[in-house]
C-alpha cells in the first residue's frame, strides 16, 4: 500500500493539534468556552473549526481521535489508484484494519477513484446499495471491486 494511503495524518498537525483539542473536549465536558482554542485549530488548519465541529465529534471520537481527522486532508487524495490498489483498499475497508479516520479516508479514496459516492454503502449496508434487487449474501472485495467497476463503465 502507497505511504500516503497507509498514512494520510499531517503529524506535524497532529502534535500541535492534540493539546488543542484534548483542551476542547475537557472544556466541552466541563461546560465551559472554547472559541480561543478553536480559533487557534482553524487558524493552524486554515479553515474554520467551530462549536457544531466539536458536538458531532464529542461522544463519538476520542479528543485524539478528532484531532487525527482534523490532520487528515480530506480534499487532496490520490486519484490515480490501481485496480489492484482499490482492491486491497476494499480488503483494508471490509476487514476494518485501520482505525475509524483511517478506514474512512480508505472509504473517501476508494470513491473518489471509482466515482462511485455510494461505495460506503456497497461495503457496509448492501442492502441500501442495491435495493430490492439484493440477494443477501455477502460480497467479497473483488465482487465489491467488479461491482463498481461494472458501474462506471455503464456511465
Amino acid at each position: 500500500m502507497r505511504a500516503e494511503l497507509r498514512d494520510p495524518v499531517d503529524h506535524d498537525k497532529l502534535r500541535h493539534l492534540l493539546p488543542l483539542t484534548r483542551a476542547v473536549f475537557q472544556l466541552h465536558e466541563n461546560g465551559r468556552g472554547y472559541v480561543a482554542e478553536l480559533q487557534q485549530i482553524s487558524r493552524l488548519l486554515g479553515e474554520d473549526v467551530d462549536q457544531i465541529d466539536v458536538l458531532g465529534a464529542f461522544g463519538s471520537t476520542s479528543a485524539d481521535g478528532f484531532a487525527k481527522r482534523l490532520a487528515i486532508d480530506w480534499h487532496t487524495v490520490p486519484t490515480d489508484l490501481s485496480e489492484p490498489e482499490l482492491l486491497e483498499l476494499l480488503d483494508a475497508v471490509w476487514g476494518c484494519r485501520g482505525d475509524e479516520a483511517l478506514v474512512d479516508y480508505w472509504v473517501r479514496c476508494l470513491s473518489v477513484n471509482t466515482g462511485d459516492d455510494r461505495i460506503s454503502d456497497l461495503i457496509f449496508w448492501p442492502e441500501a446499495y442495491f435495493g430490492a434487487g439484493y440477494d443477501g449474501r455477502e460480497l467479497s472485495p473483488a465482487e465489491m471491486l467488479e461491482v463498481v467497476l461494472r458501474k462506471r463503465r455503464r456511465e
